[in-house]
């Protein structure tokens, strides 16, 4: 299964993905105005330093904790996650991931959370990324992701700390992806191929 996941997803042109991402931040801005005209939008204003600082903080962290996991757990390390940033350079990744974070956190903590609770929305949220179903390690350290970017959201009662988490998480995943370092990627050219570690 892993491997027609590969597959689909080295096929799947970039604005398929970004119509898909498109998707979640109309629903999330729709939802929220229906449950409350003002609501998402408050959520963007009440932004602080320190909610932007917390967020980014975690965002890298939680990269660089996703990195080690790849590097040290070869379970957890092959997922077609990856296979999605190849298509970039180190810009294009950059600007994809801030609009995936952007959609998700709109969708997931932006108009679920509020409306549903933070349990509720990190549920939906696992469930969203299929390609870690049938995988323990992956779908753990995607559930406390999940987890984090829903405390973030109750902690600072806006979305910007969410949001620059997600994209640091995503950013730091892309960034060593497009470089050549992300730990257990196929070669390019080889989707299904078996996964082998990145020299240091």
């Amino acid at each position: 299964m892993q491997e027609r996941l590969r597959e689909a997803v080295e096929r799947t042109p970039t604005w398929l993905l970004l119509a898909q991402e498109a998707l979640f931040l109309v629903l999330g801005w729709t939802g929220s105005w229906l449950r409350e005209p003002a609501s998402l939008l408050g959520a963007w204003r009440g932004a602080t330093w320190t909610a932007g600082l917390a967020g980014a903080s975690a965002g890298l962290l939680l990269g660089l904790f996703d990195l080690e996991l790849s590097r040290r757990l070869p379970a957890y390390n092959e997922t077609v996650t990856p296979l999605l940033f190849r298509r970039f350079r180190p810009g294009g990744a950059l600007a994809f991931t801030a609009f995936v974070a952007l959609a998700e956190e709109t969708l997931f903590r932006g108009w679920l959370q509020p409306a549903a609770g933070p349990v509720a929305a990190t549920l939906l949220f696992v469930l969203v990324h299929i390609q870690y179903l049938g995988r323990p390690p992956a779908l753990l350290a995607l559930t406390a992701y999940g987890a984090v970017l829903a405390a973030l959201r109750a902690w600072s009662g806006g979305l910007l700390a969410p949001w620059l988490a997600h994209w640091g998480l995503d950013a730091v995943q892309a960034l060593a992806v497009v470089l050549g370092r992300y730990p257990g990627l196929p070669p390019k050219g080889d989707p299904g191929g078996a996964a082998s570690p990145t020299p240091r």
